[in-house]
């Protein structure tokens, strides 16, 4: 699998984490939002991960495929 780290040390304690996919050609798009603890992401066939401190975050995709080739990113939100 593949594991991407986003490092965010000086968030509030009421935002969220987004994470975004952007495919080649196209717009980007929100895979999904979290605040802490784990949430599955079916569109992505992966789970994103806090760690209670709150100082990064993970997706982690299981079994990526051609089709997950992209640029990801993540951004602090409310």
């Amino acid at each position: 699998g593949i594991t991407i780290n986003c490092s965010h040390p000086n968030m509030q304690s009421n935002e969220l984490i987004d994470w975004y996919r952007q495919l080649a050609g196209r717009g980007p798009e929100l895979l999904g939002s979290v605040h802490k603890g784990s949430k599955e992401l079916p569109a992505a066939a992966g789970q994103l991960s806090v760690p209670a401190d709150r100082r990064w975050s993970s997706l982690c995709l299981a079994r990526p495929r051609a089709g997950d080739a992209a640029v990801y990113s993540c951004a602090l939100g409310d």
